[in-house]
């Protein structure tokens, strides 16, 4: 017999019946590459699962970690392209079998690559990741954002993070109202089919951090939040972000990027926009919390978060064992920038825009060496198409979004931003370095 959940007249019920049996067959994972030609420089290829089976009332979809593996095989069937970096992105999924509807987020991956003489060869593993989620204490509660951070150095410590980190990414996991969940888990119910009963309501907030395999690491991971600020007219009347938002999100990137000018010690790894709940009464945005109920009334706040390393215990005592200064002296001079596009444009958008990013640009008599440090895909509040952009870019740069939408509707605006750094060209010896050190120190406090 097969379980299902229908609302009758006096509510949800359970009814068993072969009728409503779930007929489906296992399925393939899913490759997006047909965009990619000769000409293409930039670009992201999305590895996508699919059903697999039906445990009781619960769907279950190819786990990530799959996904993982797939994107392995196909880089090793692809030769000439490099990592950039990788990203779990959500996409809205409904569908209808055997007369039962059935609705969820599925969680797929993003691989963004580049052209490159990069050959990696053989069978072995590439890239892998790791998640890292709060533990549930005694007395209800969940750990920290800290705790997960600390976590984390003690994977790279012990050497369990082998390797080159490609991202560090905020996830959010579904949770059922009992607070159970799976952090591989691909299929997260949206709580809104009336017969689909194993639905996720609460969130649960990781870390997952892809590596590429390598040697071993030598830093350590800090975490730095950029909150926008929000006016305070009413802040007293309990209705504090009601007010709309003072600053930006292109304003937090040139916060974060005058603060990294102000920490030459720390090296900047990756940046990610976190889109976090908050409540009309609350008068403080608290994001080192790992968990949410979901509530109705909530409305939503984007802020910056940055990743950045710094040498641990055993990358110290190398770098005092050794006479390479660049090791333990980073560029105070280096600017981080963003540049969004609309996803539905972004293949045709980004040709020419990464031709210019790779020409050679001069500040005066230097070199200005520019990298892509990492790309995000996110969800943005709606806009109209007009032939100047200025309703896209006003609606990416927001940092109030209000009420999540639902349904179909959730993944509808969808931007893609590409953060780079700028830094002028370096000496190369040790005595050129130090005076050059010496005559480009950061800012004494940030402005």
């Amino acid at each position: 017999m097969a379980l299902i959940v229908y609302r009758g007249h006096k509510g949800l019920c359970r009814v068993d019946s072969d009728r409503f049996r779930d007929k489906r067959l296992p399925q393939h994972r899913i490759i997006k590459d047909g965009h990619i030609n000769e000409l293409t420089e930039l670009t992201f290829v999305d590895f996508i699962p699919s059903f697999c089976k039906k445990v009781k009332e619960r769907v279950v979809y190819h786990s990530f970690s799959s996904l993982v593996c797939l994107a392995n095989e196909w880089l090793h069937r692809h030769n000439g392209w490099e990592i950039i970096s990788c990203e779990t992105v959500p996409q809205y999924n409904h569908s209808v079998v055997s007369d039962i509807e059935y609705s969820a987020d599925v969680y797929t991956l993003r691989l963004w690559i580049k052209r490159s003489h990069v050959n990696y060869g053989g069978d072995d593993i590439i890239f892998w990741y790791k998640d890292f989620v709060p533990s549930r204490r005694a007395d209800g509660s969940f750990e920290q954002l800290e705790d997960l951070i600390k976590d984390i150095n003690e994977e790279i410590l012990g050497g369990r993070i082998n390797g080159k980190i490609l991202q560090i990414e905020t996830i959010k996991i579904g949770a059922t109202d009992d607070w159970e969940y799976r952090n591989d888990a691909t299929y997260i119910s949206d709580g809104k089919t009336t017969r689909d009963i194993h639905r996720f309501t609460n969130v649960i907030i990781g870390i997952r951090v892809f590596f590429q395999i390598g040697s071993w690491l030598e830093d350590e991971i800090v975490l730095v939040d950029f909150v926008p600020e929000f006016d305070c007219n009413v802040m007293d009347t309990g209705n504090s972000l009601q007010s709309g938002n003072k600053e930006k999100f292109s304003d937090l990137i040139d916060k974060s990027s005058k603060w990294l000018a102000l920490n030459p010690d720390l090296n900047f790894c990756n940046a990610q926009a976190v889109d976090i709940r908050v409540r009309d009464s609350d008068n403080s945005v608290e994001t080192r919390r790992t968990w949410w109920m979901k509530q109705e009334t909530d409305k939503m706040v984007r802020f910056l978060r940055i990743y950045c390393t710094k040498p641990n215990e055993m990358g110290r005592l190398m770098a005092a064992s050794s006479s390479d200064l660049s090791m333990f002296t980073q560029n105070s001079d280096l600017i981080i920038s963003a540049v969004a596009f609309d996803q539905r444009t972004f293949h045709e958008d980004v040709t020419d825009w990464y031709k210019t990013f790779q020409a050679t640009q001069k500040e005066g008599d230097r070199l200005i060496k520019r990298r892509v440090a990492t790309i995000e895909t996110c969800v943005v509040p709606p806009f109209v198409h007009n032939e100047n952009g200025s309703s896209f870019q006003s609606s990416v740069d927001q940092t109030l979004l209000g009420s999540p939408m639902e349904g179909r509707l959730k993944y509808l605006f969808v931007a893609i931003r590409i953060y780079y750094q700028e830094t002028p060209e370096r000496p190369e010896s040790a005595d050129d370095l130090l005076e050059y050190c010496s005559t480009h120190s950061p800012p004494s406090e940030p402005t």
